[in-house]
């Protein structure tokens, strides 16, 4: 009987050795997609929004900003990074003119080999932030709400030679 239990129980301790808030398996999962992620991404469809990540110090694992571009001017929206604590990896997002100056933070709560799901429920809009590395120079970031989809989005991104500093 004792073995049945613990045949039973096998799968949720596998489960829990997965998860992402777990940090003794998360960062060689991880590593490959901050490399990756590193450098900037141009929205390929319209060509008006940028991102930029460089690596970090410490528990910031990744430092970023979020830019619009109108006529080849660059002009900052949104500051990035992401993040490490004893039990989780946060997204953290502070835009420009929207939530009185406050940092968002999304915890990564999915990832795979091509993907990373940050998540805030809390938040009114996004509460769901996704990238998805198609390829080593093209990803997709979905953005969005959990439940109501409609406003949801997604930006089809192309990795490019730097042209703007953070």
């Amino acid at each position: 009987m004792k073995n049945t239990k613990l045949l039973f129980l096998l799968p949720f301790f596998i489960f829990l050795g997965c998860n992402p808030t777990d940090n003794h398996n998360i960062f060689s999962i991880l590593e490959p997609k901050l490399k990756l992620l590193e450098g900037q991404w141009m929205e390929m469809n319209q060509n008006n929004y940028v991102e930029t990540w460089k690596f970090g110090k410490g528990d910031t694992l990744l430092t970023g900003a979020g830019f619009s571009v109108r006529s080849g001017v660059f002009t900052r929206t949104e500051k990035l990074s992401i993040v490490k604590n004893d039990t989780s990896i946060y997204y953290l997002a502070t835009v420009e003119g929207q939530n009185q100056g406050a940092t968002i933070s999304f915890k990564l709560m999915n990832m795979s080999d091509s993907t990373l799901v940050f998540e805030n429920p809390n938040h009114d809009f996004p509460q769901q932030i996704t990238y998805i590395f198609l390829n080593d120079s093209t990803i997709s970031i979905k953005v969005g709400s959990i439940a109501d989809t409609s406003n949801n989005f997604i930006l089809l991104m192309s990795k490019e030679k730097l042209h703007q500093k953070m």
